[in-house]
């Protein structure tokens, strides 16, 4: 218990930080702008078809005559197979309840996308690809951020990795909200 107060500590410590970083440094003037200066970090989209779903942040979308492998941008599903460092998912050491989640992230994202049109939105922040090659992409489907939707409903963490990315702020609001509320994943503490 001890584990989870002191990571929703160090979650908002390292938002606070982030927003007094970018205020002092005048990037952004304030938090209501946030979103819109990042809006505008975003220079292109693409339509496509989801014709297969690899795991729960994942994808290959069909896009005029080509398959392209997309990674969703900014957040991290379980792995459907080996086991999870313990440093993943904030310290969660129940692997077989984050397998599961693993599991019903896919479902969920099968059920949501297969078959359907999205949209790719790319972040220049964040870069085109990544390490393996995939299209790193905002996943956008109906007007909404399906990515963020991952990370509301407790399917996703927020990518803990070295990148960043336009809507990270916003991703990590909703992550430490899930978190709180022990959605999904989160309840396997």
């Amino acid at each position: 218990m001890k584990m989870v107060k002191l990571d929703r500590v160090m979650v908002v410590l390292g938002i606070v930080l982030l927003v007094l970083v970018v205020h002092s440094e005048g990037y952004l003037g304030d938090l209501g702008r946030l979103g819109i200066e990042a809006e505008q970090r975003i220079t292109r989209v693409a339509n496509g078809t989801v014709v297969r779903i690899i795991d729960g942040d994942t994808i290959d979308v069909q896009i005029g005559n080509s398959t392209e492998r997309v990674r969703f941008l900014g957040i991290d599903t379980p792995e459907l197979r080996g086991k999870h460092d313990p440093e993943d998912f904030r310290g969660i050491e129940n692997n077989s309840c984050l397998l599961e989640w693993a599991h019903k992230a896919k479902e969920h994202v099968e059920n949501e996308l297969g078959g359907r049109q999205v949209n790719l939105v790319y972040d220049s922040e964040a870069g085109d690809r990544g390490y393996y090659g995939r299209l790193l992409r905002y996943i956008e489907v109906d007007g909404r951020d399906f990515t963020l939707h991952l990370v509301e409903e407790g399917y996703a963490e927020v990518y803990n990795g070295r990148s960043d990315f336009g809507r990270k702020v916003h991703y990590m609001k909703a992550e430490l909200d899930a978190r709180e509320e022990s959605r999904g994943l989160w309840a396997c503490n």
